[in-house]
Formats: structure tokens, C-alpha cells, sequence
């Protein structure tokens, strides 16, 4: 039986395994720690958001690479520390509707 239109319709709106890749291999690096992760949608992916903390001097490669990598809506960068900033915290969020 042939995709029905609305099933071509949610095939375009889940994230990949390849999708979701990218972020499972960033919370892998030293010196990034994954401190947050919300998805939405069961049994595919929808949606996602979450939160990485990283090192002042990693944080614009990484805020580079999830831009780069088309998947991430909108992202919020906090440094946290004072006076001297200790780590950056990085929020990033998005919808499969990209």
C-alpha cells in the first residue's frame, strides 16, 4: 500500500537518527557536559531542547557547529561565574518543522 499523505506529511517532521547524532557525539567531548535534554513526541521525535555546559574557549565552536548544523532553532548562550567567567552554558531548542 502507498504513503498516504498525511503519513509523507509526519515523515517530514521527525529527526533522524543522523539527526539526533549530532548532539549525542557533542555531550561525548571532553570538556562538554550535557546537562539537560528534553524530546517531544513519541514514537518519533518532534521536537527536542536542551542544554550543554562547556568551556569558555570551546563555546563559540560549538555554538558554530549546532548553527551549521541546520537542526537547532534558537539557541541562548550564559556565561556563568563571577567575577571570571567558569563555563558557558549553552540552550538550544527546535522543531523537526525546519
Amino acid at each position: 500500500m502507498a504513503d498516504r499523505g498525511s503519513n509523507k506529511l509526519m515523515a517530514a517532521r521527525e529527526f533522524s537518527e543522523d539527526d539526533l547524532s549530532l548532539f549525542s557525539s557533542l555531550a561525548e567531548e571532553d570538556g562538554i557536559r550535557l546537562v539537560d535534554w528534553r524530546q517531544f513526541g513519541r514514537p518519533a521525535v518532534e521536537g527536542l531542547g536542551g542544554a550543554f555546559h562547556v568551556q569558555p574557549e570551546t563555546a563559540g565552536a560549538i555554538v558554530d557547529r549546532l548553527i551549521s548544523s541546520g537542526l537547532v532553532g534558537h539557541l541562548r548562550v550564559f556565561p556563568r561565574g563571577v567575577p571570571a567567567v567558569q563555563l558557558v552554558e549553552i540552550e538550544f531548542g527546535s522543531s523537526a518543522q525546519r
